[in-house]
């Protein structure tokens, strides 16, 4: 079998040389992803000085573009949610970054034994399960108390009969929403469904490369990568931050990390945050999907649809692979593996050889056991990654929105937060991030005023 191999080569657009300083607002901000990018971007040209620490030996936190099959694949962010009012497209566009719209009603699709799934039914089933949480919203419209979407949907589920090919392409579907959603549905709050508010127009794919974006607006932002931070202690002013290799001094601190690593106890605060943060944070969901990109010496499938789907009744298992080869310039017979966390963590756990092996186990169910092999592939392991511990956070069954807005609060006008799981309304997203690094870099802009009178 073929092993996957994992890309991680840094970025371009980071600058290590130290700064000369302003003495007004120095800051560090923990994490170079879009938030904390952003961040030091803004605040960077209104004169602050700022140094971005990120763990990891590149930058864009969990935007991840391999460019190592040939073809750009996004092994994590990888669409526009709306281009219409989405403050990332004008960046976008300047930045060079290319995309087209996401096609979920142009798909192809087999059994697990082979058996091709009706086209028309496939092309309706994003449609048929936005119809059906439609129905059960209007059914538990009345309803104070908070259930699982999954138990709301299984209400549904048995109001009406399916066919066995149904079945299958309900089991896609549903996968594919917990793959959105970013968590099993056993565990997301029906409550708080419709807290995300997108953006208008359709979803966009990203087509050749979402790393040019994190890469554009890092130019010349002092970055240092490979800098775990292990501790900040903001008892008084300057807050220290503490790394493997040293202790930094700021007025201001701010921390991108993911929830997860929140959650995990990833960075020591001294004092212990405050315990209506700390309760959010807990009750808070982080949640995983993760990916695997298969490159093969030539396509078997038909490379005019924009996915594959898997008609399986071991729900999650491999449910979809998306045709990267349709949306490449040239032909790159390449397949990603887009895996919900309810299916054995998403395959976090098991080896490289192992993942790759089982991704092209249930291809040969799907199309014959003598397809080829695939010559290379990449995956992700997001929740055993410790910079990231999940993929993107999720609405909890038991977690008000209002936690959102808790984890987002300022401590003591020197302790800030931002990242995706700090928007109310658009977390999960990049644009979730980088709107939270917008908030951040006026909040720290407000804080300063008065140093700044002086």
């Amino acid at each position: 079998s073929v092993g996957a191999t994992l890309l991680a080569s840094t970025l371009p657009g980071c600058i290590t040389r130290p700064f000369a300083r302003p003495a007004v607002g120095e800051v560090v901000v923990v994490g170079a992803g879009i938030a904390g990018i952003t961040i030091a971007r803004d605040l960077q040209a209104l004169g602050y000085g700022v140094t971005i620490l990120e763990g990891q030996d590149r930058i864009g936190g969990r935007i991840h573009t391999d460019h190592s099959l040939g073809t750009p694949v996004e092994l994590g962010a990888s669409r526009l949610r709306g281009q219409k009012g989405n403050p990332l497209t004008p960046l976008l566009e300047t930045a060079g970054v290319t995309y087209t719209k996401v096609e979920w009603s142009n798909l192809s699709g087999r059994s697990s034994e082979g058996i091709p799934l009706d086209e028309k039914k496939l092309s309706n089933a994003k449609g048929d399960f936005i119809r059906m949480l439609a129905k059960a919203f209007i059914r538990n419209m009345g309803r104070d108390e908070d259930v699982s979407i999954a138990e709301v949907i299984e209400r549904e589920r048995i109001l009406r009969k399916f066919t066995p090919e149904e079945e299958l392409i309900l089991n896609f579907s549903l996968a594919s929403g917990e793959i959105a959603n970013g968590s099993p549905f056993v565990d997301a709050s029906w409550k708080n469904v419709r807290e995300y508010q997108g953006f208008g127009g359709s979803d966009q794919y990203i087509t050749n490369g979402y790393d040019a974006l994190p890469a554009y607006l890092a130019q010349d932002l002092d970055i240092r990568t490979n800098q775990h931070v292990q501790s900040i202690d903001y008892t008084s002013s300057p807050v220290k931050i503490t790394t493997q290799d040293e202790t930094l001094k700021a007025n201001y601190v701010v921390v991108t990390a993911s929830l997860g690593v929140l959650q995990s106890g990833g960075i020591r605060f001294s004092p212990e945050l405050p315990l209506e943060k700390q309760c959010a944070i807990d009750r808070m969901g982080m949640g995983t999907t993760n990916k695997i990109a298969l490159r093969f010496p030539k396509a078997f499938w038909d490379t005019s649809k924009y996915a594959l789907a898997h008609g399986t009744t071991s729900f999650g298992n491999f449910p979809v692979f998306i045709n990267v080869d349709g949306y490449s310039e040239e032909s790159h017979p390449v397949l990603m593996a887009l895996l919900p966390q309810s299916y054995r963590n998403a395959l976090d756990y098991v080896s490289d050889e192992a993942a790759v092996r089982e991704a092209h186990q249930v291809l040969q169910g799907m199309y014959g056991t003598d397809i080829p092999s695939p010559i290379a592939g990449v995956r992700t392991q997001w929740k055993s990654n410790p910079f990231t511990q999940g993929a993107f956070s999720y609405n909890k069954l038991g977690s008000p929105g209002t936690d959102r807005d808790d984890l987002a609060a300022p401590v003591e006008n020197r302790l800030f937060f931002a990242g995706e799981a700090t928007s109310r309304h658009n977390f999960g997203s990049v644009s979730g991030a980088y709107l939270s690094g917008q908030r951040v870099a006026q909040e720290i802009l407000q804080a300063s005023a008065p140093v700044q009178g002086t």
